[in-house]
């Protein structure tokens, strides 16, 4: 009988240290509603509080970019940068190279009421740990009053990557985005922390990237009339603003409306800049051999039968057994790469 009454007891003590455990957990969700969740959290007590009397130290010269990054993005909440410096790590931010740390990627994150260290060994790291600071800090990052003072939540956390590659792709030919919002779609990406972003510029619907040796392909292929895509993206875009079609990609041409837009060399390479700044690598996509309407439109040699129309399930592609097909390619690939 005795053993029977120890054998329940036992039972009850392991079911209720299970709840505890579990709600436990789920508090520490609720606290830290972090995306990808990191490898290992153990929440602290209380919290650190940035000011403006808050000095950002990065402890070695090869995470300026991302101290820098920080910087920025505090002062979209107090208005104004922190300086940056040396000093103690007590009350201030301290940006930290540790050898120990192998995973690609991989960082620390040490967050008292005293200090807030962020820790690791390559600058790719350490930009990820920047990245669940913003997770922790309020969403409103331009709160219509600015704040006197920040708080981030006390916590030790330990994370990487589970994935090498963690890639977003973004269709710019059928639907022509600006480069103000590649660079959101960047913020958004780096938020999450993905670090490929593979971008598909050119279609049947259009061509988008300056290709100064055929500048036919964005003064003709980069503009179309409106197409039955653009009439989903009007409807869609009452839910979603971001599928609108935006006034500044409408041109009149021989008395036609045409819808498109294409990015020249320069803003490109100032999107991957943007973009390599915040660990991103932009994959950039040609569409060959087949999807070339835009191409061929605007350069018919490129195909077999000298121009390009729709069949019954794609377009013609561009002509395999011509050299000057060839030819076209590798020059359009030199100037992309």
């Amino acid at each position: 009988m005795k053993n029977n009454f120890k054998k329940i007891t036992f039972l009850a003590i392991l079911f209720l240290c299970t709840i505890f455990s579990e709600v436990k957990a789920q508090d520490a969700d609720v606290k830290f509603p972090l995306i990808p969740y990191p490898t290992a959290l153990t929440a602290g007590k209380g919290n650190f509080v940035i000011t403006s009397n808050t000095k950002i130290i990065a402890e070695d010269d090869r995470f300026q970019n991302e101290a820098e990054q920080l910087n920025a993005l505090i002062e979209q909440y107090l208005g104004k940068p922190l300086n940056m410096g040396s000093g103690s790590s007590a009350r201030n931010i301290s940006l930290r190279y540790d050898d120990a740390i192998k995973a690609p990627e991989g960082y620390q994150l040490n967050i008292t009421q005293n200090a807030l260290i962020l820790v690791a060994r390559e600058p790719a790291g350490m930009f990820r740990a920047v990245e669940t600071i913003r997770q922790l800090l309020p969403a409103d990052e331009k709160p219509q009053d600015l704040l006197k003072k920040l708080e981030v939540p006390a916590v030790i956390i330990a994370d990487h990557p589970a994935f090498a590659w963690r890639g977003m792709h973004l269709d710019v030919s059928r639907h022509f985005f600006s480069v103000d919002y590649l660079k959101k779609f960047i913020d958004l990406m780096a938020l999450y922390k993905f670090n490929k972003f593979h971008l598909h510029l050119t279609d049947d619907q259009g061509w988008r990237i300056e290709i100064k040796k055929y500048p036919k392909l964005t003064e003709e292929g980069a503009w179309r009339t409106f197409n039955n895509q653009d009439s989903v993206m009007i409807l869609r875009s009452k839910d979603n603003p971001d599928l609108a079609l935006d006034p500044k990609h409408l041109i009149q041409r021989n008395g036609k409306t045409l819808y498109g837009g294409f990015y020249t060399q320069e803003e490109m390479k100032g999107v991957v800049a943007y973009a390599l700044a915040r660990h991103i690598d932009i994959i950039p996509e040609i569409d060959m051999p087949g999807h070339m309407m835009a191409a061929i439109t605007s350069y018919p040699f490129l195909s077999c039968t000298g121009g390009s129309k729709f069949g019954k399930l794609f377009t013609t592609p561009i002509c395999p057994s011509n050299e000057s097909t060839y030819e076209f390619a590798q020059n359009v690939f030199t100037e992309i790469m």
